[in-house]
């Protein structure tokens, strides 16, 4: 994460020697390490140069910052997730979305220059595609490189994780399967549980559902037929779905059949039947071009549970996915999302020896 310390020379001289000593010791660690991307003013890595007892390696991580703050000083006002750190007392406060204030005595006694969380429902398959859309995301980002650590929260448990990853003060962003079968559909029972938990206390980081069903759907379905023979070879619906595809008229972001069609198990016409927001209805009837049919007679299997890990150890489908991921598709359903989440992770690379 972008790591602003936002403090004039005269604050920092008028704070207790030691704590600032130990702040710029943790600062200048986290920028070494790679783990988070620190932005300091070069007046204010002067001072330190000649006021703290930096080691070598620190002062010259200061001379670095100081030489790169011509280029990095605009990031802060740029930036869509960042934490400002100030001289005082001051609480984690969220000021704006995704923008947070500390003061340092309590950014001291917290984990947050410490490696970002990323909480997911399954660690190996939503883990692995995230991270290929985050590397790929990082070719155009302003800032190149990215950190994170993995945590498992085990599908139904992920909210009990989360509840006990707040308290330890880390930076934690949590991404779950929406579920949804509609872009207006209510949000997943995992999804408010999380919610409940995430509103209990301010901490850094969010939590936010896939921009479609599942994370199968990032996958174009042109992906998964031109490797059909590899991937899913005995699927026989490909003309059927890329005909509604084809069909439908996509208004705006997240308005697309693909984005909510169940890739696992298809069409389940007794759920599809069973919901009651007429709203849900009309989305569906409509992109699945039902007039007085019923969802029953809508005849489309899926691709079976194992399609992610099926899709991810084909690398040459990998690799046209992200080819994919330059494609105006991507850009409007789900660049931004991915944007923001790369925010929280972004970072230094590791300087060398450390």
């Amino acid at each position: 994460m972008l790591i602003y310390l936002n403090a004039t020379v005269d604050q920092l001289t008028a704070e207790n020697p030691a704590e600032i000593e130990d702040l710029f010791s943790d600062l200048l660690l986290a920028s070494l390490n790679g783990t988070h991307f620190v932005i300091i003013d070069r007046r204010v890595c002067d001072w330190a140069k000649e006021n703290l007892s930096c080691n070598n390696r620190e002062r010259a991580q200061l001379d670095r910052l100081k030489e790169l703050y011509t280029q990095r000083g605009s990031l802060p006002s740029i930036a869509r997730s960042i934490l400002e750190v100030e001289v005082g007392q001051l609480q984690l406060t969220e000021v704006t979305p995704h923008k947070y204030r500390i003061g340092h005595k309590p950014l001291l006694n917290g984990s947050y220059l410490e490696d970002a969380r990323l909480l997911v429902e399954h660690i190996e398959n939503d883990g692995d595609i995230l991270r290929i859309i985050l590397n790929e995301t990082r070719r155009k980002h302003p800032i190149r490189a990215f950190r994170f650590s993995l945590l498992h929260g085990g599908g139904a448990d992920i909210a009990a994780c989360l509840r006990v990853e707040i308290p330890n003060r880390h930076i934690v962003v949590s991404v779950v399967d929406s579920d949804k079968v509609a872009p207006n559909d209510t949000p997943s029972a995992t999804k408010r549980k999380l919610d409940r938990e995430a509103n209990n206390q301010t901490f850094v980081g969010m939590v936010c559902e896939t921009p479609c069903k599942e994370a199968e759907n990032y996958i174009p379905i042109a992906t998964l037929r031109a490797h059909r023979q590899k991937i899913c070879p005995e699927f026989i619906s490909f003309e059927t779905l890329e005909s509604l595809i084809t069909d439908q008229n996509v208004t705006g972001e997240s308005d697309c059949v693909w984005l909510y069609f169940d890739l696992k198990k298809g069409i389940e016409s007794e759920k599809l039947d069973a919901i009651s927001d007429p709203s849900v209805v009309d989305w569906l009837r409509e992109r699945y071009q039902l007039s007085d049919s019923q969802f029953s007679d809508i005849e489309i299997g899926g691709f079976g549970d194992a399609i992610l890990r099926q899709f991810l150890n084909c690398g040459e489908a990998v690799k046209d996915f992200v080819s994919f991921m330059n494609t105006p598709y991507w850009k409007t359903h789900f660049a931004n999302f991915f944007d923001l989440i790369y925010w929280y992770f972004a970072s230094e690379r590791k300087v060398r020896g450390v």
